[in-house]
């Protein structure tokens, strides 16, 4: 390709925006409101189920409604981090040697003493 093919460049085809999300999953016991600012500095407020969340680093992941799908929030950012951080940082996080046994059995539907030993540990793990 020489200097002057660059201007034969094929453009990118058009995307239109995506539709608005959708989907069916709620919370029940587990909802709590997080108030955030995003890096535009729009605030927006998310709703999603602190039992599935968790810190990672100086972020948050948790799941959010209506779509299920898991988010990630700064923690500098959220602005009710008072309250959101309890409540997150309850919630152990099984080691990775753990999740592999917990991913196994859970995908076969199969039990062990040590999958029931390390399934009482964390009740609420969901992968």
């Amino acid at each position: 390709m020489g200097i002057f093919d660059w201007g034969k460049k094929k453009q990118p085809a058009y995307k239109p925006p995506k539709a608005p999300l959708s989907g069916n999953f709620t919370v029940d016991q587990g909802a709590v409101e997080i108030r955030y600012t995003n890096f535009v500095g729009e605030h927006k407020t998310f709703t999603g189920d602190y039992r599935s969340a968790y810190i990672l680093g100086r972020h948050v992941v948790i799941r959010v409604i209506p779509t299920g799908k898991r988010i990630s929030l700064n923690l500098e950012k959220i602005e009710n981090r008072s309250e959101v951080e309890p409540l997150v940082a309850a919630n152990p996080r099984p080691s990775a040697n753990e999740r592999r046994i917990l991913h196994y059995h859970l995908k076969r539907g199969s039990t062990s003493a040590l999958f029931e030993q390390i399934r009482s540990k964390y009740p609420n793990y969901e992968p």
